[in-house]
């Protein structure tokens, strides 16, 4: 399975409505789990974001629809990436010849 990091910010709106969270979480999860992926760790941190979290999924589809079901409360803004594990991307590099 691919692995995404994904970055959340909450808008105002989000931050009225923050005592949601644990509900809102819970359904996201469960819709993540619902195209066959899941959450492998989230974290609350400090900075330009309030969370972040790695997920797993089957493609980058999956993930997308992810990102809508979450963003449509208009709670969080979110940008996701893609996240190659450093063992492949070194591999990747040995690969690519000298200009």
């Amino acid at each position: 399975m691919a692995r995404f990091v994904r970055l959340v910010k909450f808008t105002p709106e989000g931050l009225r409505h923050v005592k949601e969270l644990p509900e809102l979480f819970a359904r996201g999860r469960q819709y993540l789990e619902s195209l066959g992926g899941r959450f492998v760790d989230v974290y609350a941190v400090s900075g330009p974001y309030d969370l972040v979290a790695v997920i797993e999924a089957p493609d980058g589809q999956a993930v997308m629809k992810h990102g809508l079901f979450v963003a449509q409360t208009g709670y969080v803004e979110i940008a996701t990436m893609p996240a190659t594990p450093i063992q492949e991307f070194l591999k990747t590099v040995a690969e690519v010849p000298k200009p």
